[in-house]
């Protein structure tokens, strides 16, 4: 394998593996609650709580059973002020950790300008900043999920690799 195929290779590893990383930070949000509740789960709550106290008639109990039922089977996981929208921030960070690396990557089979090759070196060395920081966040954060956090230490060694290799692709004529 040459050492652009190398490149490729290792830029392609590291959006596979934190495209794996959102997922699973994404399916954890979901099947475990680690969302903000939304308005009309905290008025059931607050109905479910006013019936409990008063011992109003049937009919309402049933009523918020219907809701609890529908909730159930179709949850509200979005954020209340969201407003349905993804923030410019999150566009912009999934530009930076996911598209920009496939674009370097397919560049790299083609192109091979010196300036191209600084900037996807110093981009990575950024990159590996940003991956260790955010290893150091989860695990600060006391974070239960061991997979994560290994599979982040995973994303930091492809990201020395991929340093490695871009250094000696820099240093070739």
């Amino acid at each position: 394998m040459t050492l652009q195929q190398k490149i490729v290779a290792a830029w392609l590893f590291l959006t596979m593996a934190l495209c794996a990383h959102m997922i699973l930070e994404n399916l954890e949000a979901i099947h475990f609650g680690s969302h903000t509740p939304s308005k009309e789960h905290n008025k059931e709550v607050s109905a479910k709580t006013d019936i409990n106290k008063t011992n109003k008639e049937s009919h309402n109990k049933k009523e918020i059973k219907d809701s609890k039922l529908t909730q159930r089977n179709n949850p509200n996981i979005t954020k209340e002020d969201s407003g349905n929208n993804m923030k410019m921030v999150l566009r912009i960070k999934n530009l930076f950790v996911l598209v920009l690396p496939l674009i370097f990557g397919f560049v790299s089979l083609f192109y091979s300008k010196k300036w191209f090759k600084w900037i996807t070196f110093i981009y990575s060395i950024l990159f590996v900043l940003l991956n260790f920081a955010h290893v150091g966040e989860q695990i600060s954060m006391g974070s239960e999920n061991f997979t994560q956090v290994i599979l982040l230490l995973f994303v930091a060694g492809i990201n020395i690799l991929l340093i490695v290799f871009l250094n000696r692709w820099r240093k070739v004529a």
